[in-house]
């Protein structure tokens, strides 16, 4: 199997940061987690520890979850995680057809359900997303 190896900045970073949406600031969130919304359905048990996740404090970045998203955001408010906690959902990032929803924790769902938004998204939990209103598309 032959394999290149192209350098480059992960969608997880890139796609929200050029919404708008940087994924650390000094003084709203010093640290990301990259998870998985979308684990392997055959696997015998989640390996992703909500609760944990919950209480993290920092920003959550979600690949690969809009299926998941109403079953996701309520892992993290069982874990803690206020409904009002700002949420970015970012459909086709970095493309002429981005379309993002910025919403919370407990209307992301409904949300992006209305607006038609699907996959691919990339997925910003955390404080940081209300920095969008200040630094608006970068692209």
């Amino acid at each position: 199997m032959e394999v290149h190896v192209v350098p480059g900045i992960s969608a997880s970073i890139a796609v929200p940061a050029l919404a708008g949406v940087p994924v650390t600031h000094r003084t709203l969130s010093s640290s990301v987690t990259i998870i998985t919304g979308h684990e392997g359905e055959h696997k015998e048990e989640e390996w992703l520890d909500w609760a944990a996740l919950a209480r993290g404090g920092g920003t959550l970045v979600i690949m690969m979850g809009m299926s998941n998203l109403g079953r996701n955001m309520a892992r993290l408010m069982a874990g803690g995680v206020k409904d009002h906690v700002p949420v970015a959902v970012i459909q086709d990032g970095s493309s002429p057809s981005q379309r993002i929803v910025i919403s919370s924790v407990g209307r992301a769902e409904e949300d992006c359900r209305r607006e038609g938004l699907g996959a691919p998204a990339v997925i910003v939990v955390g404080k940081v997303v209300d920095l969008r209103s200040v630094l608006g598309d970068l692209r």
